[in-house]
């Protein structure tokens, strides 16, 4: 049965927030509603479900609403996976990801934060994504710091429990602005950012919207190869004593501190590795607290520790080797051993020599899809046709997701009555091509509405799909068919490792 009030998700809003907006669009608490309608055997708001949202509670919501599975996923911060952090942790806490630390409905850690002017803005105020990352202090948009506790009373924020303890049956007119124990506004005093906290902020959120950032003297990195690195440099500077009184983990640290120590490492991080040379030259042997666990810093650090400051040359890991692959596959539009060890000048072959994902790990992947496409309709069907379709063609062309997201759908018209069958494997150039059309013909038609989009590839919505979405849709995939071992990323999946 569909609800009777489902309203849209606003962009970028997380899944709490808008579920809250449910629950009281049609008239009731929102314990007493998602209770009503799941259960109360059904635990939901004693845990974080913006983290760890269960895969019940997601099916439900799509049946009662109408909203698709995929775009219910996109409200969660597992989203981020690939563009903040590299892996999402499933049973505890995830890197730069603000904890709730939720202990029987209680939240004892400031981990939602918001802006009192989006808030007060908003024509329906609602909860940013974005305001759960560790990395957003800074609201870019109107030029002040975020906040993360009631300004009234000091709780941390849980809008859920506004209309908690009413004796009305009903909702009452409760808003996102108010504080689940004091029922007061929860914002408090505006404080301006500065200029340069600003400049970080944006230069932060551009990093989340493209995926990748340009570095001096390294080029391209993407997003969360830069953010991982941002986090060693807070970790040395914070040992060389840069923040004096300042401890424990990045997610756990006040608004003003995690604003202090992500100035300091993006300093270090402009003019890319001058600044960081000096100060390691002005530490001394000091510097040392930069190089811990070498091997598994990102590329962009370790090369330069290596390069300048320590004695011997140590060996290359899997991340870096991989890291300079991809670089020279972007510049010289090549993607073997030989091309990656002349860019470079480090041998990389016996880190990278490795075998190619076999057929059968291939027919494995595809079997799960078409065993998921087998049990939906339509536009979850068509999406799961979607998304095996990318993959495929992805494979076969060698295609990075830039590259495949770059795919006009003008050369892949078919006229007529076209037929295509997926009886097979799909090896040669011309059945890919036969593929592409096929798609291009009859599923993409049903996600399109905006006749404007030339993107072959497209979102549920219509629009051309992100970086970050293709990576989650991958992940998800290849988690759900077991092989996350075999298939550790999407570089060893188009064989971009490949020593032919």
């Amino acid at each position: 049965m569909t609800w009777p009030i489902h309203p849209h998700p606003l962009p970028d809003e997380l899944l709490s927030s808008w579920m809250i907006r449910v629950a009281r669009g049609n008239g009731f608490k929102v314990h007493s509603f998602y209770a009503a309608n799941f259960g109360r055997e059904r635990q939901i708001w004693n845990r974080d479900i913006d983290h760890h949202a269960p895969a019940w509670l997601l099916d439900g919501l799509e049946r009662h609403t109408g909203v698709q599975r995929e775009r219910l996923e996109e409200m969660t911060l597992r989203t981020y996976e690939s563009v903040v952090f590299e892996h999402f942790n499933d049973t505890g806490n995830t890197r730069f990801l603000l904890p709730l630390s939720i202990f029987h409905r209680t939240r004892r850690a400031f981990g939602q934060q918001f802006c009192p002017l989006c808030l007060t803005a908003d024509k329906t105020p609602f909860l940013r994504r974005r305001w759960r990352l560790a990395l957003s202090v800074v609201c870019a948009r109107h030029g002040v710091l975020l906040q993360d506790r009631c300004g009234s009373c000091g709780s941390p924020l849980a809008p859920h429990r506004t209309d908690m303890n009413a004796t009305r049956t009903f909702a009452m007119h409760g808003t996102i602005q108010q504080c689940g124990y004091c029922r007061r506004s929860v914002a408090g005093a505006v404080t301006s950012a500065t200029q340069d906290a600003i400049e970080m902020q944006q230069r932060v959120d551009c990093a989340l919207d493209l995926g990748f950032v340009t570095l001096p003297n390294q080029g391209e990195i993407y997003s969360h190869l830069y953010f991982d690195g941002l986090r060693q440099l807070m970790i040395g500077l914070t040992a060389l004593g840069s923040f004096p009184g300042q401890r424990g983990a990045f997610e756990r640290a006040g608004i003003g501190d995690r604003l202090q120590r992500l100035q300091a490492a993006m300093v270090l991080s402009n003019d890319w590795p001058n600044r960081f040379l000096e100060l390691c030259l002005q530490s001394k042997g000091r510097y040392s607290v930069f190089a811990q666990d070498v091997d598994r810093l990102p590329y962009w650090i370790a090369s330069v520790l290596r390069q300048n400051l320590m004695v011997c040359r140590a060996r290359l890991n899997r991340d870096e080797a991989e890291a300079i692959a991809a670089v020279a596959e972007r510049v010289t539009g090549k993607s073997n051993i030989s091309v990656a060890r002349q860019f470079s000048g480090r041998d990389v072959a016996n880190v990278l020599a490795r075998p190619c994902i076999s057929e059968d790990v291939v027919d494995v992947l595809i079997a799960s899809i078409d065993h998921s496409v087998s049990r939906s309709n339509g536009i979850r069907r068509a999406l799961l046709l979607r998304d095996k379709v990318m993959f495929i063609a992805a494979r076969r062309m060698h295609l990075s997701i830039p590259r495949l997201l770059a795919l006009d759908e003008r050369a892949y018209v078919a006229s007529g009555d076209f037929s295509f069958s997926f009886w097979g494997r799909i090896n040669t150039p011309e059945q890919v091509a036969d593929m592409l059309r096929w798609y291009s013909n009859k599923i993409r038609p049903q996600l399109v509405r905006d006749v404007g989009v030339k993107s072959l590839f497209v979102a549920c919505g219509g629009g051309a799909l992100k970086l970050s979405a293709v990576g989650f849709r991958f992940t998800k995939v290849v988690r759900e068919a077991g092989l996350s071992r075999d298939i550790p990323t999407w570089n060893h999946w188009i064989r971009l490792l490949s020593t032919s």
